[in-house]
C-alpha cells in the first residue's frame, strides 16, 4: 500500500474511533418518551447537599451552577407560552422591601423553613417564637405578597429586585404531597380531608360509605390516577405546576434553588441579599423526625404502573422541562423490544 493511501486510511480509522469515544447518545424528551413504553425500574438518588471538603457550603459553586441553571431554564421557556393571566398566583411570591429581593415559594419545598426565615428578617417577631405551624397562620401577616402592591409598583419591584425561586424533583415533591397531607397528620386540616373524599369519590370503584365520609385512605396509585384524571381542573397547590405558582417564563428569576443542595442553596441566598449572621435556614432534622420522602421513593412509585407514570410525566411535563429534571433522576426507564 502507498504511504500516502496508508496515511488516509490511518486518519480515518483515528477520526472515527474519537467519534465513537466522545459522542454519546443523551436522552432527549423524545426518547424518554418512547422509552416509558418499557418498564420503570427504581435506581439509586444521588445525596443531598453537596458540601466542601471543610464542611460547610461553597458559595462560589452555588453561584456557577445557578448560571447554567437560569441559562436553562431561560432556553426552554422559549417553547412554552408565556400566560400572561396568572395574578392569581401572585400569592405565592414573597417581597422584602429592605434586602430588594422576592422570593417565590413552592408548598413542599421547604417552604415553613422559608417563611421561618424570612419573617425572621422583618425583625418583627423573636425567631424563638416560631415555629412551622405558626408561620403559616399567626405570624404569616409579617410578610408581604407580591399582591398587595399595585400594579405599576410590582413592575418596578419586577424590574430592581432580585427575585429567588427553589424547585424540586417534581415526582418527589408529589410523594411528599401525599404522605403529609393525604396519607399523614395534613389529612386532619379540613381542606385535605375534602380533598381525598373528593379523590375517593372520583377515582374508587364501589367505595365504602366511611371512605366517601371521611377520605382519609386514599393511595398512593389513587392519587396519581386523581392528578392524571383529564376531569381534574384545578389542582391544590400543594401539587399545583411551578410554571404556575412562580411563573418562571414570565418572571426573570436570578437564581434558581435546588431542593437537592438546599443547604447550600439556602446559603447562598442568605449571603447574596445582606442577610444578618444569626438568620439561618433550619435544617429539616431540627423539626421534622419522619422517613425522608426521598427514602421512601422506591417503595412508592414501585406502586405505580409504567403508563401512570407518563400521564404524570405529561401532566408535570414543563416542570420537568424548565428546570432540568428528568425521569432518570429517580427511575431507571428501559425499553422492551
Amino acid at each position: 500500500m502507498r504511504p500516502k493511501k496508508l496515511t488516509v486510511l490511518v486518519l480515518l480509522v483515528s477520526f472515527f474511533v474519537l467519534v465513537a469515544i466522545f459522542i454519546k447518545p443523551g436522552n432527549t424528551p423524545t426518547q424518554q418518551d418512547s422509552a416509558l413504553r418499557g418498564a420503570l425500574l427504581p435506581v439509586k438518588s444521588l445525596p443531598l447537599d453537596r458540601t466542601g471538603e471543610d464542611g460547610r457550603t461553597t458559595v462560589t459553586s452555588a453561584e456557577n451552577e445557578n448560571k447554567e441553571r437560569v441559562r436553562h431554564l431561560r432556553r426552554e421557556c422559549k417553547h412554552y407560552r408565556k400566560d400572561e393571566n396568572g395574578s392569581q398566583y401572585l400569592d405565592y411570591i414573597i417581597v422584602d422591601e429592605k434586602y430588594k429581593m422576592m422570593f417565590c415559594y413552592i408548598p413542599k419545598i421547604s417552604c415553613s423553613q422559608w417563611k421561618t426565615v424570612f419573617i425572621s428578617l422583618t425583625g418583627s417577631v423573636n425567631s424563638s417564637e416560631l415555629n412551622f405551624g405558626n408561620v403559616h397562620t399567626y405570624h404569616q401577616s409579617k410578610l408581604n405578597f407580591l399582591r398587595k402592591y399595585s400594579f405599576r409598583r410590582r413592575q418596578q419591584m419586577l424590574e430592581e429586585y432580585k427575585k429567588y425561586i427553589v424547585v424540586r424533583n417534581p415526582l418527589e415533591r408529589l410523594l411528599s404531597a401525599y404522605r403529609n397531607k393525604l396519607a399523614g397528620r395534613g389529612i386532619k386540616d379540613t381542606s385535605f380531608r375534602e380533598a381525598g373524599k373528593l379523590i375517593v369519590k372520583r377515582i374508587r370503584l364501589n367505595a365504602t360509605r366511611e371512605s366517601l365520609k371521611k377520605g382519609d385512605d386514599v393511595t398512593f396509585l389513587e392519587f396519581v390516577k386523581f392528578l392524571t384524571d383529564e376531569d381534574t381542573k384545578h389542582l391544590n397547590d400543594h401539587w399545583e405546576l411551578y410554571a404556575r405558582l412562580c411563573r418562571p417564563c414570565l418572571i426573570n428569576y436570578d437564581f434558581v434553588g435546588k431542593y437537592e443542595t438546599i443547604k447550600r442553596d439556602a446559603d447562598f441566598i442568605l449571603k447574596d441579599i445582606g442577610a444578618p449572621p444569626e438568620v439561618r435556614f433550619p435544617l429539616r432534622s431540627e423539626k421534622y423526625s419522619t422517613e425522608k420522602t426521598i427514602n421512601t421513593f422506591d417503595n412508592f412509585y414501585s406502586q405505580i404502573p409504567a403508563d401512570y407514570i407518563q400521564k404524570l410525566y405529561n401532566r408535570y411535563r414543563s416542570d420537568f422541562d424548565i428546570f432540568g429534571y428528568s425521569l432518570s433522576d429517580n427511575l431507571n426507564v428501559t425499553s422492551i423490544p
